[in-house]
């Protein structure tokens, strides 16, 4: 069942894609869509959600990405939903809307979250990451009893590259928080 749920999802994705890049509009065939390699590259996992943010599959990305990927959506109610595809970098966000016979894969209306690079060395925390929409970031840190130690807010940033000393917090635990695009990015780190 998985695997011919995903299969479909690849077929459908594929050919809303080659559509797309043939007239630059979104797609309505049936309820298949297909995922081109072009959309595939670099990603290491698809998710489907509804418009409540419950995920309805989710699936790692292997070999049947080199080719594509094929779904049909045929069992889902009329309704709003999401395919996003992840990679460490980032994740692509895609409207899917399924009514009546069709689902349509609005290929215009895609976004991209770009997601926050953490690395801890040394006692040196750098937190670097990729902002083309010049949104605000907020950064905070914790200790290890969940209080916050820092925060700072970046503005009009295209990029972020901000390095924290954290000597006072030798052999500790330390959570980071980077809230980018509306959506929030954890990370833990012994220090």
């Amino acid at each position: 069942m998985k695997k011919d749920v995903k299969y479909s999802l690849f077929a459908f994705l594929l050919s809303a894609t080659m559509v797309f890049a043939s007239n630059g509009k979104d797609e309505v065939r049936s309820k298949v869509v297909n995922l081109t390699i072009g959309q595939l590259q670099n990603f290491n996992q698809i998710i489907i959600k509804d418009d409540a943010g419950v995920i309805l599959y989710s699936d790692f990305l292997k070999d049947n990405a080199k080719v594509g990927l094929r779904m049909d959506f045929s069992n889902l109610p009329v309704g709003n939903y999401f395919v996003l595809l992840e990679s460490s970098i980032k994740t692509v966000v895609y409207p899917l809307e399924v009514n009546g016979q069709k689902a349509q894969l609005k290929t215009t209306e895609k976004t991209e979250v770009f997601k926050p690079f953490v690395r801890l060395q040394n006692n040196l925390l750098d937190v670097m990451g990729f902002n083309p929409n010049r949104q605000d970031m907020e950064v905070f840190i914790y200790n290890e009893a969940g209080e916050v130690i820092f925060n700072e807010t970046i503005s009009d940033a295209l990029e972020l590259k901000k390095r924290y000393a954290l000597r006072n917090l030798a052999d500790a635990t330390v959570s980071i928080k980077v809230v980018k695009d509306g959506k929030t990015f954890n990370f833990s780190f012994k220090s």
